[in-house]
This record gives C-alpha cells, structure tokens and sequence, in this order.
C-alpha cells in the first residue's frame, strides 16, 4: 500500500473512471483524489514503458543472435559447394541451393571531391543531380496565417489548403512531495572537514 492509498478515495475516482463521462466532480476537493489516481497511473505507464524498452532489447539481440547463425549456416553450404566445385544444387522435392555473386559497388568517401572529378571530366548526365528542397518554418507560418486570416486575404484559396486547430485548455499537476525532494540539498563531509570543525 502506497503513501497516497491512505489519502485519497481511490474507489470512487474507479468509479468516475468506469463511467467514462467527462463530468464535473461534486466538490473541488475531489480533484486531489482524480490528481493522486493520475499519479498511480503514471507510475503504472512508466513501469510498462521501461518494461517494453527490456523486452524490445531482448528481442533485438535475439534477431542479431539468428541472423549471425544464419550467415554462419550459409557460409557452411557455400563452403561446401565451392570444394565440390558446384555452384548450385537441387534436391528434388526438397529446396535448391545456389550461389550468387552479386556486382561489385564503390564506396564514395568524400562526395565533394568525386563531384568535382564528375564535372572536370563531364560526365555530369545521370551521375549527378542537383536537388533544392523547399521546408517551411511552422512557428512563422502560424504568424502569417493569423495576419492572414484578420485581414481576411486569402480567405477562399486557404479553405483546402490549411485547417486551423484550436489550442486545447488542458491541466498540469505538480505533486508536491516530488518537489520538495528536489529541493532537497545533501550534505556531504570529508574527513579533513572535521579537522577544521569548531566545538
């Protein structure tokens, strides 16, 4: 049993809970009871977060551990292959193995160099291409959009273009005892602080 059992009506927040109707409470001081449930639950998404992010570790080394077994198993038929002088094999009814040697590629280290290599020898056409990206900044855009829509310009042209959403009113909690463990200093002594203390 938790500190904040004792202090709140946790019953009755799983009622109001279970109903699932965003209704006003019967009294303002209910709202600490609703603010210690939101607690509870946090500490319950957390536990599953930290849970999940284990288990996605877990799972991913799992994944690298068979694809390095898999490698390994192939390079074994390869191997095979290669002392029997074969370079593919079937087995009626079975699977069929083959071997494949794909193209070589090139590994370009400094792109500004190989450009200028590209353009002294000409061969620009289909080995570069010059792309220009056009980004908009949200937080300017917002301005302009609310001098827009004062003035009324562009009044018709932006009804498909934008969709304007309303700020939602939402509540923040601050739990009191959290903060005043922050605000808790420690204070830590060294055997030469003693030497120095007076009595």
């Amino acid at each position: 049993m938790t500190e904040n059992e004792n202090i709140f009506d946790k019953k009755q927040v799983i009622e109001i809970e279970g109903k699932g109707e965003v209704v006003p409470l019967n009294d303002v001081y209910e709202i600490e009871n609703v603010a210690f449930r939101i607690q509870e639950i946090q500490k319950k998404k957390l536990f599953f977060e930290n849970y999940k992010k284990k288990k996605m570790q877990y799972i991913d080394e799992e994944i690298k551990s068979l694809d390095k077994k898999i490698s390994f198993l192939k390079d074994v038929i390869l191997k095979t292959l290669q002392s029997n002088k074969e370079k593919s094999l079937t087995f009626p009814g079975s699977c069929q193995v083959i071997t494949r040697t794909p193209r070589h590629t090139w590994k370009i280290n400094d792109e500004d160099n190989f450009i200028k290599l590209v353009k002294r020898a000409k061969e620009e056409e289909n080995i570069l291409e010059e792309v220009k990206k056009t980004i908009i900044v949200k937080k300017e855009a917002n301005k302009l959009l609310d001098d827009w829509e004062k003035s009324g310009k562009f009044k018709k042209s932006l009804e498909k273009v934008v969709e304007k959403n309303e700020g939602k009113t939402s509540v923040s909690i601050t739990y009191i005892k959290e903060k005043e463990e922050e605000k808790v200093e420690t204070n830590t002594f060294s055997d030469s602080d003693y030497d120095s203390l007076d009595f």
